[in-house]
């Protein structure tokens, strides 16, 4: 009878040893791994301790990863073993698992010693392509039974899956250390972007702002000596008047460009939209003896808002116009390409220079004596903010084309007019 419920005990305990092997691939923590293997074995084995030895690459030798059982060793009180140690080179050597006979039988007085400190009535290497990656330790049977052959070959194949786990859990934990440095290093990288972006909008509007105020601090100096002479007053108002007014644009721009409202989107038809800001530019569209060409081949709406794009189109405009320097031509074009409108604004301008090129949406850049250069900056931030894109293309002497891409809006991406 006795014999009898040993082998049912037995067959108990390695079952589920196999269902831990199964089970051990789903844990990415290799100190919970270390922790489950060992507690699982204790318990379901009955055995004075199970404790689990790891390879630290990072002390290059095994280390006590964990322990459990009435007799388990303590963590701090082992520093591990070297891989030229007579334990680890018997366990690399042989490949399975050995017993405490005959590790005993091993003449070595650095082994006596280990074998006895740590207890071991066996040890079990965990291999991976016959690399040791750790192994585990068993102590006697509390019950006071032997270790048989099938007991053998369920820890030898325990270890092997928990190698394996090991492994996996440790290149998880590599992946995960990984992506935190990267985590780290692209916070670092946008900070060092937003404080260089920040330290050229400061460059860029103290430069704009500096000249204004130069020209009102000179006639205020001279308000008090001057202040009966009327074309002095005169000249005073006009001037200063304007350059409040060039500082309130630069201020207004920058707040445009840096943060913009949200667009309070609706369903427009850009040529329309492209008529009435050009009516907004009439006067100066005629002393410019700038012509105007229409090519709008679809009307199919997007969702837009309507004074944001107004503000993009007017920006965009007024480029050419400074562009052209008059006598120029100025073309408008709409056309439909699947489930996008496309506008094109084209002037006939000087253009401009290719090593400018990857520069133009940069804020505060601008090749023109006057202008703040936050133009195409705001122009491409409302223009993103609506889903779309925008395109520069420009040549010296030949002129410039600006293409801004759109979604159409929902009900005519398919079925448009």
């Amino acid at each position: 009878m006795e014999e009898a419920r040993l082998l049912k005990e037995r067959r108990r305990y390695q079952r589920t040893l196999q269902h831990a092997a199964r089970g051990m691939t789903q844990v990415r923590s290799v100190t919970k791994l270390a922790n489950l293997i060992t507690r699982l074995v204790a318990r379901a084995v009955g055995t004075t301790h199970a404790s689990l030895f790891l390879w630290d690459p990072t002390h290059q030798r095994y280390v006590l990863g964990a322990s459990h059982g009435p007799k388990r060793l303590a963590l701090q009180s082992h520093n591990g073993l070297e891989p030229s140690h007579p334990l680890i080179q018997w366990l690399t050597t042989h490949c399975r698992v050995v017993t405490e006979e005959e590790l005993a039988r091993y003449p070595d007085p650095a082994m006596s010693r280990e074998l006895t400190h740590l207890g071991v009535a066996l040890a079990v290497p965990g291999l991976v392509e016959r690399r040791l990656i750790g192994w585990l330790i068993l102590g006697h049977k509390r019950s006071g039974a032997g270790y048989f052959a099938d007991d053998l070959r369920a820890f030898s194949t325990l270890a092997d899956e928990a190698a394996i786990a090991i492994e996996n859990a440790r290149s998880y934990e590599e992946l995960l250390k990984v992506n935190e440095q990267l985590k780290t290093t692209s916070e670092r990288l946008l900070i060092q972007e937003r404080l260089a972006v920040a330290g050229q909008i400061a460059t860029g509007m103290a430069h704009e702002i500096k000249n204004p105020l130069t020209a009102i601090k000179t006639f205020t100096e001279f308000l008090d000596t001057h202040y009966d002479d009327p074309s002095f007053r005169a000249k005073f108002q006009r001037i200063v008047g304007a350059e409040v007014e060039r500082i309130h644009r630069t201020v207004q721009q920058l707040l445009d460009f840096a943060k913009p409202m949200p667009p309070r989107l609706t369903v427009v038809e850009l040529p329309r939209l492209a008529d009435e800001t050009l009516e907004l530019l009439a006067n100066e569209l005629l002393e410019r003896q700038v012509e105007v060409h229409r090519r709008y081949e679809s009307a199919a709406p997007i969702l837009a808002d309507p004074q944001q794009f107004k503000q993009v189109l007017l920006n965009l405009f007024l480029n050419s116009l400074q562009a052209m320097d008059g006598h120029g031509r100025l073309t408008i074009q709409t056309v439909r390409r699947d489930t996008t409108l496309v506008l094109t604004v084209i002037d006939d301008g000087e253009g401009i220079a290719p090593e400018h090129l990857p520069h133009v949406f940069e804020p505060f850049f601008t090749t023109k004596d006057k202008g703040t250069g936050l133009g195409l900056a705001v122009v491409q931030g409302i223009v993103t903010e609506h889903g779309g894109r925008v395109t520069l293309d420009s040549r010296p002497g030949q002129g410039t084309r600006v293409t801004l891409s759109f979604p159409l809006a929902a009900s005519h991406s398919v079925d448009g007019p």
